[in-house]
């Protein structure tokens, strides 16, 4: 399996292709930042100046109180990667079965608790979907 960064390289693909790329490697819109989201932000500057809550203290109260459950049973992170990370610390699967092409943060967090990898390969030609 080729190697890729996180959030992909989508400079050095324009450089060496000439071609325009729609990057879908990361979590990032590639319509922009819709004129809602942006007007919230800029009514909100004062409370997205700083860092949030290392705790996530109110966070994980709201989710807790929208969904009815305790707050010891949320886990909030920095992103899905941490989760991700955190998730196979705690668990330490034996066997990760990962389809490629696909998120090369899976293959990482696997290499780290020394899981052992299966790569699934999806094909073009069955629209990329698992067999």
């Amino acid at each position: 399996m080729a190697k890729f960064e996180h959030g992909g390289n989508i400079y050095g693909l324009i450089s060496e292709s000439g071609k325009k790329v729609l990057d879908l490697s990361a979590n990032i819109n590639p319509l922009g930042l819709p004129e809602k989201t942006r007007a919230l932000l800029c009514r909100n500057m004062k409370i997205v100046e700083h860092y949030p809550d290392p705790r996530t203290a109110n966070l994980t109260e709201a989710i807790a109180r929208a969904w009815d459950i305790k707050e010891e049973n949320v886990l909030a992170g920095n992103g899905s990667v941490e989760l991700l990370f955190d998730v196979l610390r705690l668990l330490r699967p034996k066997t990760v079965n990962i389809p490629v092409p696909s998120f090369s943060e899976y293959e990482r967090a696997a290499s780290l608790v020394n899981s052992k990898m299966r790569f699934i390969r999806l094909c073009e030609e069955n629209n990329f979907c698992l067999d």
